[in-house]
């Protein structure tokens, strides 16, 4: 006689309770990275676990459709949708191809503004200068926004170390914070002059960059691959004017329409901050749908705009299936 195994039987009792709501999961990249310091990326050899862990598990669906049989109160259990935020170029070289093997759709939400830029996306840049530079000056000064913002670094590099002062961890996230509040273009600035003051390059690694617009065409694939916009320049809505807000959100929706030649309903917030001008803003904007970063299932009745997605970091099979399937 054999024994079913704890996952099979925990498998069997959530069938039976009736407890598979529906999961939304927000990945962003699909990359070996060395620093890592906001979970963004899921490695190859990961990715391809959790995939088939969730074929196990679920039923891999298009989020359009999901969110159309969420609109007619319908619950289907044990569904689950795959989505990817900001437009990284390995989600065409790396996720796709395994997407494919699985037979699994997934919706990439992109940020129009950068797409075929040679910036970069501006989190990694500051993550390369702060966290993997060998040594750093003890001491950075900026004047951001008519202020002048200064740190004292304890943590330098290669075992030295000062008697007080912050660890480069602490550093990343104090000048992360005050960099997100910018608007692109002093946002630049203040990487160029990080970037002098660490002794390094300030521009994007090839392995970091966004899709192409050619390669964002290719990426989209109908009922499979589903695009959907993410703002123009990755701003955090709530920070800006309300026509700033409906600009970033209509003109993101358009250049997606135009790459892919076909209608876009879908929107994810950016850093996964909402409010109530935001949401009215997508409302204007012909959405129908949009996500944002709180974790939950998604249940009928529930805001369209203000989808619950679970986070799905770079895990193995036990820690993925304790992470995002107990969401179920």
């Amino acid at each position: 006689m054999r024994i079913r195994g704890a996952s099979t039987v925990a498998r069997i009792l959530r069938r039976l309770s009736r407890t598979e709501r529906p999961i939304l999961l927000m990945y962003h990249r699909v990359a070996d990275l060395a620093v890592d310091p906001w979970l963004l990326a899921v490695s190859p050899k990961h990715f391809a676990v959790q995939l088939g862990a969730l074929k196990e598990e679920r039923e891999v669906v298009p989020l359009p459709w999901l969110t159309a049989k969420l609109k007619e109160g319908k619950t289907p259990r044990r569904a689950v949708a795959i989505t990817f935020d900001d437009g990284y170029a390995d989600v065409l070289l790396n996720a796709k191809p395994m997407l494919e093997k699985q037979g699994c759709p997934a919706t990439v939400f992109l940020t129009t503004g950068l797409l075929g830029g040679d910036n970069g996306f501006w989190w990694d840049i500051l993550a390369r200068i702060l966290l993997e530079t060998p040594m750093l000056p003890e001491h950075l000064a900026l004047d951001i926004a008519g202020r002048r913002q200064e740190w004292q670094l304890a943590e330098l590099g290669q075992g030295r170390v000062t008697s007080q002062g912050l660890t480069r961890s602490d550093l990343h996230r104090s000048v992360w914070q005050e960099l997100r509040q910018l608007d692109a273009s002093s946002r630049e600035l203040q990487i160029e002059r990080l970037a002098t003051w660490a002794g390094v390059d300030g521009r994007a690694r090839p392995k970091d960059r966004s899709l192409t617009p050619d390669e964002a065409r290719r990426l989209s694939s109908p009922g499979f691959i589903d695009i959907g916009a993410h703002t123009v320049n990755h701003p955090s809505l709530p920070m800006l004017s309300e026509d700033d807000k409906r600009r970033e959100i209509a003109e993101s929706r358009r250049a997606c329409e135009n790459l892919v030649g076909a209608p876009v309903t879908g929107f994810a917030y950016p850093f996964g901050d909402v409010d109530g001008a935001s949401v009215r803003a997508v409302r204007e904007a012909g959405l129908s749908f949009a996500c944002t970063t709180l974790p939950g299932t998604a249940i009928p009745g529930a805001d369209p705009l203000r989808l619950p997605r679970v986070l799905a970091a770079n895990w193995g099979h036990a820690s993925f299936r304790r992470e995002v399937l107990r969401f179920g």
